[in-house]
């Protein structure tokens, strides 16, 4: 996928850059699609280590509404693809998982390996 301008990349890193200043906690999404993104690892590391988020979230891309129309259900990757994904994204950047659930082909990264849950 091409941006429209030169200026979406720019204005990406620099909305990621305003992430660890927010007094809140952080997570970034990576929806990963089988034959599209999976095995761009560094690339994804390069922008997590500008957001530096409380959360990552891994997950696989799934066969449902208007995607449908330009993907194919061969696009949807294993948990396994998944968790390859996110093994080798944590090594990167210093993240560990911190959990997943396989039928929802999601793991989760935190820096110390830990959920953090919300104190009530």
């Amino acid at each position: 996928m091409v941006p429209k301008s030169g200026n979406e990349w720019r204005k990406l890193k620099e909305t990621l850059a305003l992430l660890p200043s927010l007094p809140t906690r952080t997570v970034i999404r990576h929806t990963l699609v089988e034959g599209w993104n999976l095995g761009w690892e560094d690339e994804y590391a390069e922008l997590d280590r500008i957001a530096k988020p409380m959360f990552i979230e891994c997950k696989g891309y799934s066969f449902v509404g208007e995607s449908r129309l330009r993907l194919e259900a061969e696009n949807v990757p294993s948990h396994a693809s998944i968790h390859t994904f996110a093994e080798q994204l944590a090594n990167r950047i210093g993240y560990q998982i911190a959990a997943e659930r396989e039928d929802s082909r999601v793991v989760l990264l935190t820096v110390d390996g830990e959920l953090h849950p919300l104190s009530r």
